[in-house]
C-alpha cells in the first residue's frame, strides 16, 4: 500500500518535471514559430489601433468619444513597442552565435509566447470600442460599403 502510493507520488512528479523540460525546450525549437504568431498579432493590433484612434478617439462632427479608448490606446502603445523590440531583437539573434541557438534564442521565444496573448486581448478590446463608437459617416458608408469591425 506504502509502496504504490509512492510510486504514484513519484510518477506525478516526473510526469509535471518533464513537462515543465518540455516546455523549456519548446521555447527554443518553436522560436520561428513564435515570432511569426508575434508578428500577425502585432500586425492586427496595430490595425485595430488606427480604427480606434479613427473611430474612437478622434471623433469626426457625428461621432462621440469612446470612454477607455485613451487608456487602451496607451496600454496598446506600450505592448506594440514592447512587441516590436522583441521582434527586433530577433532578427539580430538570427545572424548572432550558432545562427541563433543560443541563450538569446530561448528568451525572445518565451517573451514572444507570453506576449501573443496580451496582444490578442488588447486586439478584441480595440475591436469592441469601435463598435462602441457611433455608426461611420455615411461618405464613408456609400464609398466603401459595408464596414466591418472583424476584418482586423
Amino acid at each position: 500500500m506504502g509502496a504504490a502510493v509512492g510510486w504514484a507520488i513519484l510518477e506525478k512528479f516526473g510526469q509535471c518535471l518533464f513537462d515543465l523540460i518540455r516546455s523549456e525546450f519548446d521555447y527554443l525549437f518553436c522560436f520561428d514559430t513564435n515570432i511569426q504568431k508575434l508578428q500577425t498579432q502585432l500586425r492586427k493590433l496595430k490595425s485595430t489601433r488606427e480604427g480606434v484612434q479613427l473611430w474612437a478617439v478622434k471623433p469626426d462632427d457625428n461621432l462621440k468619444s469612446v470612454p477607455g479608448a485613451d487608456a487602451w490606446l496607451i496600454e496598446a502603445n506600450n505592448k506594440i513597442a514592447e512587441a516590436d523590440a522583441i521582434i527586433e531583437s530577433a532578427a539580430r539573434v538570427q545572424t548572432a552565435c550558432l545562427k541563433g541557438w543560443c541563450w538569446p534564442r530561448y528568451s525572445l521565444s518565451r517573451k514572444a509566447a507570453i506576449i501573443t496573448p496580451d496582444l490578442v486581448h488588447l486586439q478584441t478590446e480595440g475591436i469592441e470600442y469601435t463598435r462602441l463608437s457611433n455608426s461611420i459617416p455615411s461618405s464613408l458608408f456609400l464609398l466603401f460599403g459595408v464596414w466591418d469591425p472583424n476584418i482586423y
